[in-house]
């Protein structure tokens, strides 16, 4: 049963760049792995990604600025070839920006929770849908509804980002107590995944229909 992991305590603006040296790790340390491929949330929150998850897991972790489900497909199914114990998918921010199209993004989604399907337990994180851009919601609703679907636990960061000192001015980037409580929610998901990871007996691809929202132009 998927079940949604929420905390009481209390993803990028698009920036299309390749990755950097060290964003993408190669090693594990020891114990039950998990790796975690996301955007520059995941990069930004790196070292209390490391803490929350180490406690329990040797972590290896890809994060890059800008990524969108598509740009890490490549990276998330070379960490698959290994079995990891835990999938973590921190991604869809930037997917939710008019320059992706919906159909593409939900497509490679659902090719990245294949790469895992049968041998890892999967953890998804929800991505924002309190922007003051409407286009933007609907399109995140639509991608935080696909992973729920092919996620064996989902990492509610939606539930708590919008909470007072969790995200920074752009409606975005977390604040350093954001990053924290982020990591929590996602250790606490990937310390709950099961011992038996859920099988779909088919990929289902979403198709949502974005209404058309006036943005007013920027200065």
């Amino acid at each position: 049963m998927k079940r949604i992991i929420t905390s009481i305590a209390l993803l990028a603006f698009f920036v299309a760049c390749e990755p950097k040296s060290g964003d993408v790790e190669e090693q594990y340390t020891i114990g039950p792995t998990a790796v975690v491929v996301g955007d520059s949330l995941t990069k930004s929150g790196r070292t209390d990604l490391h803490y929350g998850l180490g406690h329990h897991f040797s972590v290896k972790i890809a994060g890059v600025a800008g990524a969108t489900y598509g740009k890490m497909t490549g990276y998330a199914e070379d960490y698959a070839m290994e079995a990891p114990t835990v999938a973590v998918i921190a991604l869809g921010t930037n997917d939710r920006q008019a320059t992706w199209n919906l159909d593409d993004s939900l497509l490679s989604l659902n090719q990245i929770y294949d790469a895992y399907e049968g041998f890892s337990c999967t953890v998804g994180v929800t991505i924002t849908t309190d922007s003051s851009r409407e286009d933007l919601n609907v399109k995140a609703r639509a991608l935080n509804e696909a992973a729920t679907s092919r996620a064996d636990v989902m990492a509610d960061w939606d539930a708590v980002d919008h909470e007072p000192g969790m995200t920074q001015a752009d409606e975005t980037h977390a604040t350093a107590e954001g990053y924290r409580v982020r990591a929590e929610i996602i250790a606490a998901a990937a310390e709950s995944c099961g011992e038996t990871p859920h099988v779909s007996t088919t990929t289902t691809t979403t198709t949502t229909t974005i209404p058309e929202v006036t943005i007013p132009e920027g200065p």
